[in-house]
């Protein structure tokens, strides 16, 4: 069982579905309309795909309404407005909430990429942590408030006592990886 925060047009979801087989279940999040639009067609070009679940919600520490631009790319988000970017209001969940509310028993790996906002996702994510131990690989190269969220998701994850490594790659990708399998193979 997959999480994948971040699912822009669907590609990663698309190779998780596959690697997870049909008995697998992704559970995709994608707030922009116009990401979702391209997701939904490459789904429906692999017709033999059906165990994922998309969700245009964004996650959040906690539940309700919060303010996004919608760029119509990659670079949607919550804390940076693109030079076209559309504001509007959207729903926020909590991994947490989210969990409860599907009774998931169960979640293997988390991905994200949901440009500043991986912060307040883990945030939300607590119990989820706590109880099923999933996996992560999480960019953390963005900047919010002049800070990298890779400082702010190493101490958190020091808080919550579950083991992580950052990894900086030549490119300036950073991705920060949680979970004792994941670090097994880091």
């Amino acid at each position: 069982v997959i999480l994948e925060a971040g699912s822009s047009e669907g590609i990663l979801s698309l190779i998780y579905a596959n690697k997870v087989g049909p008995l697998g279940l992704i559970y995709s999040f994608e707030p922009d309309s116009k990401n979702r639009t391209w997701f939904s067609r490459n789904v429906s070009l692999n017709y033999d795909i059906r165990n994922i679940n998309l969700s245009k919600k964004v996650l959040w520490e906690h539940n309700g309404k919060i303010n996004f631009y919608k760029s119509g790319t990659v670079s949607s988000s919550i804390f940076y407005e693109g030079p076209n970017a559309v504001k509007s209001s959207i729903d926020v969940i909590s991994i947490d909430d989210f969990v409860l509310e599907l009774n998931i028993k169960k979640l293997d790996f988390i991905k994200m990429d949901i440009e500043g906002a991986e912060v307040e996702a883990i945030r939300g994510a607590k119990d989820t942590i706590k109880s099923l131990k999933p996996n992560f690989a999480i960019a953390s190269y963005h900047l919010v408030n002049n800070e990298y969220t890779y400082k702010s998701l190493e101490l958190i994850f020091r808080e919550f006592d579950y083991p992580f490594k950052t990894i900086f790659f030549e490119d300036g990708e950073i991705i920060t990886y949680a979970g004792s399998m994941v670090l097994q193979h880091v």
